[in-house]
């Protein structure tokens, strides 16, 4: 089961390696949606880290 980005349309592009021992789960977007809505601060960190990705990836580009 894919997961999608900000569109529907297009696949979310970031992979990840589970260390062993690790425990995964899925998160639907419906329980996402709603755990950021039940916890402001929580929802602020998630802003913190996709604006320090974004960053990143500016500075990806520009250093090329």
């Amino acid at each position: 089961m894919p997961f999608y980005g900000s569109s529907y349309n297009e696949p979310y592009t970031l992979t990840a390696t589970a260390r062993s021992g690790a425990q995964l789960s899925f998160v639907s977007r419906d329980d996402f949606t709603a755990l950021m809505q039940s916890d402001p601060l929580l929802s602020l960190k998630v802003l913190e880290v996709l604006a320090a990705e974004v960053r990143s990836a500016r500075q990806a580009i520009l250093q090329r």
